[in-house]
């Protein structure tokens, strides 16, 4: 939660260069509730599920698998989420969140791509297993900020 409040924060002051003045604490207060209470939750219970669904004893094929499957099952799902979450804490109705998934899920979702494969191949073959959620966490500092002004640049009020 408090790495995903800091990427807002990151996003707002350093990308989106605000004031401090025009510092949104309720937006980062929606990041950091999401960080805590379903992205945190839902990349633990992901990799538990990896280590029991990629049984593979060689090394470069188990990372390979996981790898894929992080990013054709998870990554298009929990981006989505993402914004759905984000568009129900901020009161948006749905028809207005799907119009913002529109806007911006595939742009982000591509952007995923160039990142995240390279981040989670390291991941699944060099990091301890009880080690990877706080890796990708510390990592997604800067994807949070990513997605904090992704979020931004779809929303309804620009």
């Amino acid at each position: 939660g408090v790495l995903a409040g800091a990427g807002d924060i990151v996003s707002q002051i350093g990308i989106e260069k605000r004031d401090y003045k025009d510092y949104d604490q309720i937006r980062t207060a929606r990041f950091m509730f999401i960080g805590y209470f379903v992205t945190g939750p839902s990349l633990n219970l992901w990799y538990k599920i990896l280590e029991r669904v990629v049984i593979e004893s060689h090394p470069l094929k188990n990372m390979a698998k996981k790898v894929f499957l992080d990013q054709i099952v998870f990554a298009p799902f929990t981006t989505a989420l993402f914004f759905v979450f984000n568009g129900l804490l901020e009161r948006i109705p749905f028809d207005k969140i799907q119009s913002k998934l529109q806007k911006v899920w595939w742009s982000t979702l591509m952007t995923n791509y160039k990142i995240w494969p390279a981040v989670q191949m390291f991941n699944f073959y060099f990091v301890p297993l009880g080690l990877r959620l706080p890796f990708v966490c510390t990592i997604g500092l800067g994807w949070n900020s990513y997605l904090s002004y992704q979020n931004q640049k779809g929303s309804i009020c620009n």
